[in-house]
């Protein structure tokens, strides 16, 4: 999806919301897609500033703790959300608590796994969305220092 500058906040994330749940057929795109559409209502049309995008992280966590029933420590994209949305306002500061909530969501993964419908091939991995976030802000840390 292509950035148009004309967009407000709140507007730009409900289109990328929907483009993420539709593109993607999973359980894991409709709560995050969901929650970030109905996250994007809580935004005002003031800029995406570093405390709007902590007071957003902790919508969209809220959003998929109501809709999916992960709550903070089931080592999920929730710990990871809340863990960035905790970490203040530096940008390097909120992926390096989002690295150590997947380092340690993996960690403790490793001996029970993840998904119960995996069973044991799941023994050892880290959550994808908790690893999808973190890759996101990776990738927003390097367009910023373009």
């Amino acid at each position: 999806m292509r950035r148009d500058p004309s967009l407000e906040p709140a507007e730009l994330l409900r289109r990328a919301g929907a483009a993420f749940a539709s593109a993607n057929p999973s359980t894991f795109a409709a709560l995050v897609g969901g929650a970030v559409v109905g996250a994007a209502a809580d935004l005002s049309g003031d800029p995406l500033d570093p405390l709007v995008a902590s007071a957003l992280a902790s919508s969209v966590a809220d959003r998929i703790r109501a809709r999916g029933g992960a709550e903070a420590g089931d080592k999920t994209v929730v710990d990871a959300l809340l863990a960035g949305a905790g970490a203040g306002t530096d940008l390097d500061a909120v992926i390096d608590a989002v690295r150590r909530a997947v380092d340690d969501g993996a960690e403790r993964t490793s001996k029970r796994g993840r998904a119960a419908w995996l069973q044991e091939r799941s023994v050892g991995l880290r959550d994808p969305g908790m690893v999808a976030y973190l890759r996101f802000l990776e990738d927003l840390r390097a367009t910023r220092t373009r």
